[in-house]
């Protein structure tokens, strides 16, 4: 007898230490991202404490007049919309956590509550948090029964659906100031990429060919494009419309002043040469700037 004891507790032990030396060899790879977990915290702590003197920093680098200005306009765009975004991420998730605990008490699923809290913060994880929520929830209500295991799937499958192509792309759009149609056609850019072709209305081309390293459609590609700056801040650039392309950036604007910058000699845009221009080269690029104001759709991809 205790001879049995003996080999059952040795092999026991024998199968406990391969357990834990597989969980450690599978723990091993994760290790990897620690030094991330480590950084991410720090790198953003100092972000929101010293935001304000990098962007000082950053903006006294580039050279005095309309190019500072330019960048600053730039800053306040970025931080106009990542605050944008954020609000519209909050937004989402507390929308999200009050519906799936409302449809989790509806439906009667244990901890319900627990779900619909969860379901709110993993909102933050793009895939993998629904993900998760729904295999949790479903795995619970399975418990008590089939039906009720079938509804909490078809209830998370209608919100998702509510949530990715309805709710989510027009609190995107309030903030962002986009269409929510322009915000669901950036959510399936990745279908895009696998070759689906622009819809008759899109101004621009899709960079598909030359991320796949083949030629565009027509072997025609536009080698310049439009700027358009709409509004007036105090003290800050006037509105204009831009024709930028490799070799020259020509600006105009509403008061008949015009800017006219060589890239290759002055590619810091620092010297104005309009006044000193060939007037053909002058009239050429205003033309053209006329013509991709007024193209709409597949006119202004290739020509």
């Amino acid at each position: 007898m205790d001879r049995r004891a003996a080999e059952s507790s040795a092999r026991t032990i024998d199968a406990a230490g391969v357990s834990l030396s597989h969980g450690f060899g599978g723990l091993l790879p994760l290790l990897g991202y620690l030094p991330w977990v480590i950084l991410i915290p720090v790198v953003a702590f100092f972000l929101l404490k010293d935001g304000k003197a990098f962007r000082r920093n950053i903006l006294l680098t580039l050279p005095r007049g309309r190019l500072r200005g330019r960048g600053a306009e730039v800053f306040e765009d970025i931080n106009d919309t990542l605050a944008a975004y954020m609000r519209a991420a909050l937004l989402a998730c507390l929308l999200v956590g009050g519906l799936c605990t409302i449809g989790f008490v509806l439906i009667d699923v244990p901890y319900a509550l627990l779900f619909g809290v969860v379901a709110g913060l993993l909102e933050f994880i793009p895939l993998v948090g629904p993900l998760v929520v729904a295999v949790g929830a479903t795995l619970v209500a399975s418990f008590h029964s089939v039906g009720q295991a079938v509804v909490v799937l078809v209830f998370l499958g209608i919100l998702r659906i509510a949530q990715d192509y309805v709710i989510y792309p027009r609190l995107i759009g309030c903030g962002i100031h986009m269409h929510p149609l322009a915000v669901i056609l950036a959510i399936l850019c990745g279908a895009e990429l696998a070759g689906v072709a622009a819809p008759a209305g899109v101004d621009g081309r899709s960079f598909a060919a030359l991320l796949h390293g083949r030629a565009p459609a027509g072997g025609k590609w536009r080698t310049d494009f439009l700027v358009e700056h709409w509004t007036a801040d105090e003290g800050g650039i006037p509105p204009y419309s831009a024709l930028r392309s490799d070799s020259h950036l020509y600006v105009e604007y509403p008061e008949e002043e015009r800017e006219l910058y060589d890239l290759r000699a002055d590619p810091y845009e620092l010297h104005n040469v309009h006044a000193a221009a060939d007037p053909s080269l002058r009239e050429r690029l205003s033309r053209r700037l006329a013509a991709l104001k007024a193209c709409a759709g597949a006119t202004c991809r290739d020509e």
